[in-house]
Protein backbone atom coordinates (compact mmCIF):
# COMPACT_ATOMS: atom_id res chain seq x y z
CA UNK A 1 0.00 0.00 0.00
CA UNK A 2 0.94 3.89 -0.59
CA UNK A 3 2.42 5.01 2.80
CA UNK A 4 0.18 8.04 2.88
CA UNK A 5 -2.59 5.41 2.78
CA UNK A 6 -1.13 3.47 5.36
CA UNK A 7 -0.37 6.85 7.37
CA UNK A 8 -3.75 7.67 6.79
CA UNK A 9 -5.30 4.52 8.22
CA UNK A 10 -3.39 4.20 11.11
CA UNK A 11 -4.26 7.87 11.99
CA UNK A 12 -8.14 6.77 11.71
CA UNK A 13 -7.22 3.71 14.00
CA UNK A 14 -5.37 5.72 16.44
CA UNK A 15 -8.35 8.16 16.72
CA UNK A 16 -10.94 5.20 16.59
CA UNK A 17 -8.58 3.75 19.61
CA UNK A 18 -8.80 6.87 21.38
CA UNK A 19 -12.45 7.41 21.28
CA UNK A 20 -13.51 3.55 22.59
CA UNK A 21 -10.24 3.82 25.34
CA UNK A 22 -11.67 7.12 26.52
CA UNK A 23 -14.97 6.58 28.08
CA UNK A 24 -13.32 3.86 29.39
CA UNK A 25 -10.66 5.36 31.32
CA UNK A 26 -13.12 8.11 32.44
CA UNK A 27 -15.60 5.81 33.65
CA UNK A 28 -12.33 3.43 35.99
Amino acid sequence: MLPHVVLTFRRLGCALASCRLAPARHRG
